[in-house]
């Protein structure tokens, strides 16, 4: 019974330390992992946020600035040669070096008010027509801005700035316009320049104008998203996204485009992860380990119970109280408990000796009773036949003195 008490108490210390020292431990391990998972998803957050607004803006002066180039150049001496399609071919060769010296992606024409290409950074389009309604509105003097749209003269998709020819001694009357159309594929360059390997240009509509990759967004599944949630979006299952609204640049509005950039949440977190794997890893072999330490310093430290139930059981067969307790020394409840076991023995032991001192003189008391009551029946046994005897003599004597008066009296 002692033996299954020691083995019961050394579990229940060991659930102890366990319950005591476990829950805190993943309780404190799970508060810190949740605090730097949302720390890092923050830290990740704001970046992605600050990087996605940084190329919209160069995006939106990149607009701007050639929007702003194509006003200056149409303003250049040289495009007067438009009132002789440029027959010497000055305004081709300007728009070829301009082509050149701003790594242009995409050309630019020279229209005559015929709708006619008379100069091109190409001369392959020279002589091309224009169909498009937008002339007439350059032709009063205004600077046309237009989205994304297919070319009518290289047949690219492209975005398109025009601005009216109005060489100064003509007055405010424009005598053609300079076309600028960028190719889309000129952003790539911008999209790709961050860190960010999820990025794209969507227009107005949510349509991907470019993307840092061939079809990567549309796999991630961000413009599904962006179309049921629309701006509000700021995450997708899997991914965390940044989106950024054109705002435009000085007095050019832009287009409306959208900017939208991702980055995996699983590589982001990935750090992350790894150390809460390595961490519940540790956990565990810690938890083994320490429960193993626990349950041998557990079976250590009931160990004199293991000796209390032999030296109890050794007692209890042979009646032995010779040899005590040991572990007197201790000063902890062991040492008390072995104090309180030898003071028991050495009392039981005392309680013994007087009970068979006792049981001695109970045992004299039992003779010497035995003793006085034969004593008693032999004297009653004789003292019957003596007193018989003496009646006898008695009645004797009297019969003789009355019978015999010569014998002395003293002889009788």
């Amino acid at each position: 019974m002692i033996e299954k008490i020691r083995k019961s108490l050394a579990i229940k210390i060991s659930l102890l330390f366990l319950v005591a020292i476990i829950p805190p431990y993943l309780l404190t391990s799970l508060l810190y992992f949740q605090n730097s998972r949302e720390a890092i998803y923050s830290e990740v957050v704001r970046g992605l946020k600050a990087e996605t607004e940084l190329i919209r803006e160069n995006i939106d002066a990149r607009l701007f600035l050639l929007r702003s180039n194509v006003m200056a150049w149409a303003g250049l001496e040289v495009m007067k040669d438009i009132l002789t399609d440029d027959v010497d071919k000055r305004i081709t060769s300007v728009l070829e070096g301009l082509k050149r010296d701003y790594g242009l992606a995409g050309e630019i024409y020279a229209i005559g008010k015929n709708r006619s290409v008379v100069a091109s950074s190409s001369s392959a389009y020279i002589g091309m027509n224009i169909k498009d309604t937008y002339l007439s509105q350059v032709l009063s003097g205004e600077v046309i801005e237009l989205d994304t749209h297919p070319s009518q003269i290289s047949g690219r998709e492209v975005i398109s700035f025009i601005a009216p020819v109005n060489p100064p001694f003509l007055g405010a009357k424009p005598i053609g316009a300079l076309i600028l159309e960028y190719e889309i594929k000129g952003f790539k360059d911008v999209i790709t320049m961050g860190n960010i390997h999820i990025l794209a240009i969507l227009n107005k509509n949510g349509k991907v104008i470019v993307s840092s990759q061939e079809g990567i967004v549309e796999k991630t599944g961000i413009i599904d998203y962006i179309d049921r949630k629309g701006m509000a979006a700021t995450s997708v299952p899997g991914y965390i996204i940044s989106l950024s609204d054109s705002k435009g640049y000085f007095d050019f509005k832009g287009f409306g485009w959208m900017l939208a950039g991702a980055v995996n949440e699983d590589e982001v977190l990935s750090s992350v992860k790894w150390v809460e794997k390595k961490s519940l890893f540790l956990g565990v072999s810690g938890a083994v380990v320490i429960l193993t330490l626990i349950f041998v310093f557990a079976n250590r430290a009931v160990r004199p119970l293991k000796e209390l139930s032999l030296r109890a059981d050794h007692i209890a067969r042979t009646k032995d109280f010779a040899a005590g307790f040991g572990y007197t020394a201790r000063s902890d409840e062991v040492g008390k408990l072995a104090a309180a076991f030898n003071h028991m023995v050495e009392e039981t032991n005392g309680y013994i000796g007087r009970l068979k001192e006792m049981e001695e003189e109970v045992r004299r008391a039992d003779r010497l009773s035995a003793l006085g009551e034969l004593s008693a029946g032999m004297a009653h046994e004789i003292k019957n036949p003596l007193g018989i005897i003496k009646s006898s003599a008695d009645m004797l004597r009297t019969w003789l003195e009355i019978r015999c008066p010569l014998i002395p009296h003293g002889v009788l």
